[in-house]
């Protein structure tokens, strides 16, 4: 059995919301605005998940998607938005979601910066590869491989990786996963190096717009953000756990404190010399929550959090506004990831001015 809903807007993890008898259901590949068929696959307590049948009367910013294995592959989940609803729809979600989890009213959230490229951006993928020979990505959901030629959204060198792979006579025909990375850097680099630049640019502009002699950089990696760190302040301390990131992080800038541990049980135990001015944070997806403890001890003047995930951001936002009587001066959007739903931000926070 089918059912007709028309949806009603976006939301993080790339579905869109609609209403049938009062309860949300939440849908992939629609846009707000759509009419759509739905088959409703799962019933939960509060709302339902469903599968698009079809698409009854299209949202005007609903485009026709260039990819041929879209819908296949899980790759993307957006490419059926125009960018600009893309780059519009990461604003909202990003205010929504800071609404809704941080309790931050009307929070200032710019426009999203749009990536330099909609499509090829990507320089570093894992493919998987079968029994069958064949290589590609995972279907939505599952461990089943989508055999494919090109990928739309990856650089042209990862292309011609994927395409001599595919002809090498002597590979083995097994389960197995490749790694290829054209950014011809080692460790953890962004996916989308053309929006990495713009990202480590607008890091240094509100950085220096804040006071940033003493600097603590928790997260660091390999140094991606340490580069444009280092003429801003005379003391930079630099933390991670991974050896071989800060292995290559000591390598390349001799100057800074590197510190090979645990970021949030450091900066749980940490005496800053001099006050200090600014606290960067660039944790993995799930956040930074243990950090507030280390925040009431140093009082940090300024902390600018870099994120790729609205709900552990907001939740650590939550924290330090509640416990540590921070707020949110500005958070900045960047699309790091078109034709997806992920959301990278940059986040300016500050003492509270009207409270304690």
């Amino acid at each position: 059995m089918t059912e007709k809903i028309k949806i009603e807007k976006l939301v993080y993890e790339g579905k869109g919301m609609g209403l049938l008898d009062g309860r949300p259901v939440f849908v992939p590949y629609v846009m707000a605005g759509d009419t759509v068929e739905v088959e409703i696959t799962r019933r939960h307590r509060q709302y339902s998940e469903a599968k698009l049948i079809a698409v009854l009367e299209p949202a005007p910013e609903r485009v026709e998607p260039p990819c041929p294995y879209y819908g296949k592959c899980g790759g993307c989940q957006w490419q059926h938005l125009s960018y600009a609803a893309q780059l519009e729809w990461k604003q909202k979600i990003l205010e929504e979601t800071l609404l809704r989890v941080a309790k931050i009213e009307n929070p200032k959230v710019l426009p999203t910066i749009p990536s330099p490229k909609e499509l090829g951006w990507r320089s570093r993928f894992t493919f998987h590869g079968n029994d069958r020979g064949e290589i590609g990505f995972y279907e939505p959901e599952s461990y089943r491989v989508v055999d494919i030629e090109k990928c739309l959204i990856a650089e042209d060198g990862v292309n011609e990786q994927l395409k001599r792979l595919k002809t090498e006579d002597q590979r083995p025909k097994t389960k197995r996963d490749y790694e290829i990375n054209t950014s011809g850097k080692k460790g953890f680099t962004q996916v989308n190096p053309l929006q990495n630049e713009n990202l480590k640019k607008l890091l240094k502009e509100w950085a220096e717009k804040v006071p940033h002699q003493t600097i603590v950089e928790l997260f660091c990696g390999s140094g991606n953000l340490t580069e444009v760190l280092i003429p801003l302040a005379k003391n930079i301390v630099a933390v991670d756990s991974d050896r071989t990131a800060i292995d290559l992080a000591t390598s390349s800038f001799f100057s800074i404190q590197f510190h090979c541990t645990d970021s949030v049980k450091f900066f749980a135990q940490y005496k800053p010399e001099a006050p200090l001015d600014l606290l960067v944070l660039d944790p993995p997806r799930d956040g930074a929550a243990g950090v507030v403890e280390g925040v009431m001890k140093t009082r940090p003047k300024n902390i600018l959090y870099i994120s790729c995930n609205p709900e552990t951001l907001a939740r650590d936002l939550k924290f330090l506004k509640d416990f540590a009587n921070y707020e949110l001066v500005q958070s900045q959007p960047i699309d790091m990831f078109p034709q997806s739903y992920h959301i990278e931000s940059l986040s300016w926070i500050g003492p509270a001015k009207n409270r304690g």
